[in-house]
């Protein structure tokens, strides 16, 4: 589920920066700074420009967006919220205040400034992608579904609305139909590395592990590196050992990867230990059974479903 809730992150899109206007050469090489991600020399001309033509919400808001980007979220809300006061009736100013509320992880007041974005700009496209993934963030599906279909009214062929409500579906285990959703989005944007893992696990959980191997395949082409392909296959793997008694060795050595590497990751772990419980390799399983135990960052619900399939193992395992 953690891979899931990452990929809803990458779904999230900016209102983007506003262009020089009226021959402006300071939010022009403002601009060209930002491309170049060298934020404080942006934030300098935006700020030559603003001392010129302080009522420039394009150079404000080109401004709120350097700070945000330098992660400095204090001045970019601060900025965000001077230019809603100046004009209530600028969209942008209300997209890019909610996107740094999600980087907060304050989903109630990113929530709030894109549905009053869609207020203003009911055909909003950015609005509506964005609020269906804080709602999906906050495990409110059913609202997210809502947000995202009404998005599709806006844009039927949006790759990203397609991937996202298909995101919801697999969130509630409805396989078959969050498979349709990411053939969808492929279809519209077929280099999403990310989409296809995605759809290679979904696949997997369908018992088609063949075709989900034959994605995985795909992911690697568009981005070898990707983080999230050892542990997918590790997943994959398991899946097909508890069907079928196959691909536990390969599981193993996958999924041991992932933990290796990401430790405090305890899904990845609770993962790998369980199928070296059912591989019978009880020595390991508690190995990594008593890792997530010692990991603070453990929640109370891991912890207690740790503890009672420790008392529900084999003698062996105890040892």
């Amino acid at each position: 589920m953690r891979f899931f809730f990452s990929l809803l992150a990458l779904l999230l899109l900016q209102a983007g920066i506003a262009h020089a206007q009226g021959g402006d050469s300071y939010v022009k090489a403002g601009n060209a700074f930002y491309h170049a991600r060298q934020w404080d020399k942006a934030i300098e001309q935006y700020r030559l420009s603003l001392k010129i033509n302080p009522d420039h919400l394009g150079a404000m808001h080109n401004l709120g967006l350097a700070y945000q980007s330098k992660r400095d979220f204090g001045k970019a809300i601060r900025t965000f919220s001077e230019i809603k006061k100046m004009d209530r009736l600028y969209v942008p100013a209300y997209i890019s205040l909610g996107l740094v509320y999600t980087q907060k992880v304050c989903y109630r007041e990113a929530q709030r400034e894109y549905t009053q974005a869609i207020a203003l700009e009911p055909d909003n496209l950015v609005a509506h992608l964005n609020l269906a993934v804080v709602l999906a963030k906050q495990k409110q599906f059913a609202g997210a579904f809502r947000a995202a279909q009404k998005g599709l009214v806006v844009e039927p062929s949006s790759p990203h609305l397609h991937l996202l409500i298909a995101n919801v579906y697999f969130a509630k285990q409805k396989y078959f139909l969050a498979k349709l959703e990411y053939v969808k989005a492929l279809r519209l944007q077929p280099d999403m590395p990310s989409a296809r893992i995605a759809l290679a696990l979904t696949l997997a959980h369908l018992g088609d592990y063949g075709q989900a191997l034959e994605q995985i395949e795909i992911a690697k082409k568009l981005d070898a590196d990707h983080p999230e392909i050892p542990r997918t296959l590790g997943k994959i793997f398991a899946l097909q050992f508890r069907a079928q008694q196959k691909g536990g060795k390969e599981a193993v050595k996958y999924l041991r990867a992932a933990a290796s590497s990401h430790p405090e990751d305890t899904e990845i772990c609770r993962e790998l230990a369980d199928v070296l419980a059912l591989k019978a390799e009880h020595k390991e399983a508690r190995k990594w059974y008593r890792r997530i135990l010692e990991n603070p960052r453990a929640s109370q619900e891991d912890r207690r479903a740790i503890e009672a399939i420790l008392l529900a193992c084999p003698k062996e395992i105890h040892k």
